[in-house]
């Protein structure tokens, strides 16, 4: 397992003020714990740089005062403005002891699937193991050979020997989705299969629904070859009936030199015009009260009447 060696300086102060005169010297605090007994350590922040930016897992040997310290990396903190390293913890190893730690995964193989045409979804990276330290190691291989196609691996998948795995055992690691160009392909393979085999049922079955449009639509005609215009035409396809109104609507608003688009500008405006009608003559039954009327005087009794 790959190791690295931080070379640090035993702290004695603690503090805002401690941590602050450390950080202006281009010292980074940190702390190990889990042994017999917590340490609080300086090193610069150039020997963190191994263990903190790299995704891989890695054990940290730290030297104080001649001391060494098999540590695993815990926690890591980031100033909010200026993203600098300002503390780090660690846990140190004991053999007897079990640590939860967070190994990273590695996916072997090429999936069934990907050959097939799929593509290889990868939703995790790493899982979170309990484990004594000697069985820890640098990663977890997953044998992906016999992932499917719009199949997935899920972390109950994952057997590991003298390590308990903590995620959630349904959670998925990997999938192999459909690809949009095979998700059309297999869409237009049935419609092409079907296609030579209805096309003598639709043959046959075209002069039956002619000769079945024509009986119902015994009213029709006349509206087209008398040139009545639009709006009586609709009126007298409402009398005809629902399904000379949906045969107009459908196939013969062409023959009357309009579209879609234009009937229903019609029908539009002529809800408005037949709203605008109704609230001007709402407008017109109202009586508005005028201001010389809405004063009220106290009248004086006349002379005469006394």
């Amino acid at each position: 397992m790959k190791s690295i060696t931080i070379e640090g300086q035993l702290r004695t102060e603690s503090g805002k003020k401690a941590t602050r005169q450390l950080r202006s010297q281009q010292l980074v605090p940190g702390v190990i714990y889990g042994g017999s007994n917590e340490i609080n350590f300086s090193a610069p922040a150039t020997a963190f740089k191994d263990i903190v930016y790299t995704p891989e897992f890695m054990l940290a040997e730290i030297s104080i005062d001649g001391k060494t310290y098999r540590c695993v990396l815990k926690d890591i903190q980031f100033d909010k403005v200026t993203d600098a390293l300002i503390h780090l913890d660690f846990l140190e190893l004991v053999d007897d002891k079990k640590v939860i730690v967070t190994l990273p995964l590695k996916f072997v193989g090429t999936p069934a699937g990907v050959k097939a045409g799929g593509k290889l979804m990868t939703k995790m990276k790493s899982l979170k193991v309990k484990a004594f330290p000697k069985y820890l190691k640098e990663q977890i291989d997953v044998d992906i050979n016999g992932l499917e196609l719009n199949a997935n691996i899920r972390v109950e998948d994952v057997k590991l020997e003298n390590m308990e795995v903590l995620n959630s055992p349904r959670i998925p690691i990997a999938s192999v989705s459909m690809t949009r160009q095979l998700k059309q392909e297999e869409a237009t393979a049935p419609k092409a299969a079907a296609a030579p085999a209805a096309a003598p049922a639709a043959a046959a079955a075209a002069p039956a629904a002619k000769n079945k449009e024509n009986a119902e639509l015994v009213e029709m005609p006349f509206l087209y070859k008398k040139g009545i215009p639009f709006l009586p035409g609709l009126m007298r396809i409402g009398k005809a009936g629902t399904a000379n109104f949906n045969y107009l609507w459908q196939l013969k608003i062409s023959d009357m030199g309009m579209d879609r688009n234009t009937v229903i500008g019609f029908i539009l405006i002529g809800v408005l015009l037949v709203g605008m009608f109704y609230f001007n003559s709402r407008s017109k039954q109202l009586t508005w009260p005028s201001r010389k009327g809405s004063r009220i005087r106290s009248r004086q009794p006349s002379p005469r009447s006394m």
